[in-house]
């Protein structure tokens, strides 16, 4: 790790100290990245570990019945990087921001939960996936017996009203239906 990175390091633990964020820093050659290591149960509320102010820290949830929604929290970071630069002048390095994860191995216990729920209702499969740019988890949803031309809502509404009773709530993941392939 150079001195810059360790610069740039320091200046992120101490700009964001209020959380418990787990801020790396690696490089390739030339090329140098801040990782924010999500704990994904501090995330979810199907974890007695949920927090939601570390939640609401990294992600501005969707509103209820708010359409298309565009949001990019990895924005906040990458602006402190050059807030960063801006401030220590010594730090001259390129950074990418990424998100990357921990915690997460729960996860197929629910997958596996929700999957077998699918199952016995013919309502297709799901699969959990992780972007670098989004600190929320995504579940995708494919083959499933609720319509491409209904209403978003509606699919997650009939999806929750399946799996609720298992005491298993969709709210802490990004939901995406697949159709088609």
């Amino acid at each position: 790790m150079t001195p810059q990175d360790k610069l740039l390091l320091r200046y992120f633990k101490m700009k964001f100290k209020e959380y418990d964020y787990d801020f790396r820093i690696s490089s390739d050659g030339n090329q140098h990245q801040l990782h924010l290591y999500v704990d994904c149960a501090k995330m979810d509320k199907n974890t007695s570990s949920y927090d939601e102010n570390y939640r609401n820290s990294l992600y501005k949830p969707r509103k209820k019945g708010q359409g298309f929604y565009i949001y990019s929290p990895s924005g906040k970071f990458e602006a402190q990087i050059t807030s960063a630069k801006k401030l220590i002048p010594i730090i001259s390095n390129d950074y990418r921001f990424f998100f990357n994860f921990k915690n997460y191995e729960y996860l197929d216990d629910i997958e596996k939960r929700i999957n077998e729920i699918l199952n016995e209702s013919d309502a297709g499969y799901c699969a959990f996936k992780a972007d670098w740019d989004n600190p929320v988890v995504k579940i995708e949803f494919r083959n499933t017996k609720f319509r491409q031309s209904e209403h978003f809502d509606y699919n997650l509404q009939k999806l929750n009203e399946l799996i609720s009773p298992h005491n298993i709530t969709l709210e802490s993941y990004s939901v995406v239906f697949v159709y088609g392939r």
